[in-house]
C-alpha cells in the first residue's frame, strides 16, 4: 500500500466508507439466505466497513495485505488477517455467507484471480459484491491533477482504472457465480479546503507525489493554480463543510451457486 493507515483514515475512508451500504444491499438482494452470518471484507483497510456490517447483523472478518491496517482492526477486537486478496487461505473455501470488496480487489495485480478467490470463499447460496470507480466524466475530482499536469507538462499520468465492463465480464466468467448485476451509485467527496484536497491526493499516491516533487518550482506552482481554479469550477460550496464533489461508482454483485 502506498500510504499509511493514518493517511488512509484521514483522506480515503471518509469517502469510500459511504459505498459500503450499497455493497451490503447488493449481497442481501442476491443471497438465497435470510440469515446474516459471517461476512468477509476483502481489502478491508482499517475497517471502515465494520460499523455498518455489525449494524446489519453480520459477524465481520477483514483481510488486507497491509499488516499495520489489519492490526488496527484486531486491536479493536474484530477479526482480521493479513493476506493478499489473490491468495486467500484454502480453509476459507465456502466459509462466508457474503464476501465484499470495497475498492480493494480492483487494485490487485491479479484482479481476475482475486474475483475467483472471493467466489471460492463464499458458500453456496451466498453472494459477493465489489465496487469500482466510474470514468472521468462521472468522477471529475479524481482527474483534477491529471488534467493540470497535462496542461503544464504535456503528459497525463495513467490512473489504471479497471472499467466496470471488465469487472462484470470477469464475474460472469467465474465458475460458481450467476445473476451478475450492476448498480450505479453516487456519493460525495467532501473537503474542508482546497489545500486539504491537494494533500488528499499527493499524500495517498506515491506516483503523483513523485511527479509533483520532480517538477520545477514554477511548474509545481502552476499545477497547483490550475487544480485550485478547477476546484472552483466543479466543486459545490457547502456552508460549514467547504467543497463537495459528486463521485460515481459501480457496485457489481453475483450469487454463488452450484457449479
Amino acid at each position: 500500500m502506498s500510504f499509511t493507515s493514518a493517511k488512509y483514515d484521514e483522506y480515503v475512508a471518509p469517502l469510500t466508507s459511504k459505498y459500503v451500504k450499497h455493497l451490503l444491499n447488493a449481497v442481501a438482494t442476491n443471497s438465497n439466505s435470510d440469515r446474516d452470518e459471517e461476512l468477509l471484507d476483502v481489502g478491508s483497510g482499517t475497517g471502515c466497513a465494520i460499523k455498518i456490517c455489525k449494524e446489519r447483523g453480520y459477524t465481520y472478518v477483514g483481510v488486507d495485505n497491509d499488516a499495520s491496517m489489519v492490526k488496527l482492526i484486531t486491536d479493536s477486537g474484530e477479526a482480521a488477517f493479513t493476506h493478499d486478496c489473490a491468495s486467500l487461505p484454502i480453509n476459507w473455501t465456502g466459509r462466508f455467507h457474503s464476501v465484499i470488496s470495497n475498492f480493494g480487489a480492483i487494485f490487485s495485480t491479479s484482479f481476475e484471480t482475486s474475483i475467483e478467490e472471493m467466489a471460492r470463499c463464499c458458500h453456496i447460496g451466498g453472494a459477493i459484491s465489489l465496487s469500482c470507480w466510474a470514468g472521468p466524466e462521472k468522477c471529475e475530482v479524481f482527474h483534477l491533477f491529471g488534467g493540470a499536469l497535462e496542461i503544464v507538462t504535456g503528459t497525463r499520468p495513467n490512473k489504471g482504472r479497471v472499467p466496470v465492463e471488465t469487472v462484470e465480464n470477469t464475474m460472469k466468467q467465474c465458475a460458481g457465480l450467476s445473476d451478475v448485476k450492476r448498480e450505479e451509485v453516487c456519493e460525495y467527496l467532501e473537503t474542508s479546503s482546497k489545500d486539504w484536497l491537494w494533500m488528499r491526493f499527493t499524500e495517498t499516491s506515491n506516483k503523483l507525489r513523485e511527479i509533483i516533487e520532480g517538477l520545477s518550482e514554477d511548474d509545481r506552482r502552476r499545477v497547483k493554480e490550475i487544480v485550485f481554479e478547477n476546484i472552483e469550477k466543479i466543486g459545490e460550496v457547502v456552508e460549514g463543510v467547504g467543497y463537495r464533489f459528486p463521485v460515481t461508482a459501480y457496485v457489481v454483485s453475483a450469487k454463488k451457486e452450484m457449479k
